[in-house]
């Protein structure tokens, strides 16, 4: 896919996003698809984090564009505080929790802050008892 289209399929993909008619699990795969865009996704980093701090909206969707705005870079640090929000929203399954450590870990020392409940969820475990 040439630049431009990587442009206007970040920018179609972020009005889908942003649509709270279309179901969670299209909003979900839409959201994963934008971490895979690279810079065409960049200038929208900010709607991608509303979706992560967006408390009512699927847990699936806020962990993809968690996991989407670790895989955007330095565009992303602005928004790791709400990222490790997630992390710390105990009302969410683990597995969601686990890919926003993931995402945090993407995103260097501007995450460091985080890095004790980070540990929390890595996988396996490392408080879990060894057999």
């Amino acid at each position: 896919m040439q630049s431009q289209q990587r442009e206007e399929f970040a920018k179609k993909a972020v009005d889908i996003l942003k649509d709270e008619k279309v179901p969670y699990h299209v909003r979900y795969l839409v959201a994963e698809a934008l971490g895979k865009l690279g810079d065409a996704a960049k200038p929208y980093v900010k709607d991608i984090a509303n979706l992560v701090k967006d408390e009512n909206l699927d847990p699936s969707v806020r962990f993809r564009a968690a996991e989407a705005l670790g895989k955007l870079g330095d565009a992303a640090k602005p928004y790791v505080k709400d990222i490790a929000n997630l992390l710390k929203d105990e009302k969410v399954f683990d597995y969601a929790r686990f890919k926003a450590a993931e995402a945090l870990g993407s995103l260097g020392n501007a995450a460091q802050p985080y890095v004790p409940v980070t540990l929390l969820f890595t996988y396996p475990p490392i408080n879990a008892k060894r057999a």
